[in-house]
């Protein structure tokens, strides 16, 4: 029981703490780096210029061209075998849960596939008359993954999860359960 409960705390605890660290960490970083720069030409320093740099910085990137820069970045990244493998899955799937008017995905859902007997976690990205289509993403990079189209909407059931929750499970390769 006590076991139990402190993973449980731990599981909350350890994302919102890392996410705290990394982003302190980005906004000292610029800090220290920018301070000596700041303290020769004004003779002065500025505590929290870190934090107002790094927001500036990244409200000016969203103002450049997107598409030219995207495609740049995106070769080159591509070209690097461990960078790749980590920036493309991150890149996809924010880019899916910040684009509030494209909603790639409609609903999770529980689908046999691949076989008789095997379910995956599926979404829901068109539905018709004739058929459902269902992306089946794998892990750990969900942005790659297997497209089925289902007839009957008895083969499948939809799941009391958002997609964002859907894709959180995807992320976390089933190790985590709760």
């Amino acid at each position: 029981m006590i076991k139990k409960t402190f993973i449980k705390g731990l599981r909350k605890v350890v994302p919102i703490t890392l996410t705290i660290y990394i982003i302190v960490g980005l906004f000292i970083r610029v800090d220290q780096w920018l301070q000596p720069y700041i303290a020769k030409w004004f003779d002065i320093t500025i505590p929290g210029l870190g934090f107002a740099v790094l927001v500036i910085l990244v409200f000016v990137v969203g103002l450049f061209p997107s598409k030219y820069i995207s495609k740049r970045l995106s070769a080159v990244v591509k070209k690097i075998p461990l960078i790749n493998d980590i920036y493309v899955p991150l890149k996809d799937v924010t880019l899916m849960m910040l684009d509030k008017n494209k909603k790639t995905f409609k609903e999770v859902v529980m689908v046999e596939f691949p076989m008789a007997g095997v379910k995956s976690l599926g979404f829901v990205t068109n539905e018709n008359e004739i058929y459902t289509t269902i992306m089946i993403p794998t892990t750990p990079n969900p942005s790659n993954g297997f497209l089925i189209f289902v007839e009957d909407k008895t083969k499948y059931t939809v799941l009391d999860m958002t997609v964002k929750e859907g894709l959180t499970k995807v992320l976390q390769m089933g190790t985590v359960s709760k």
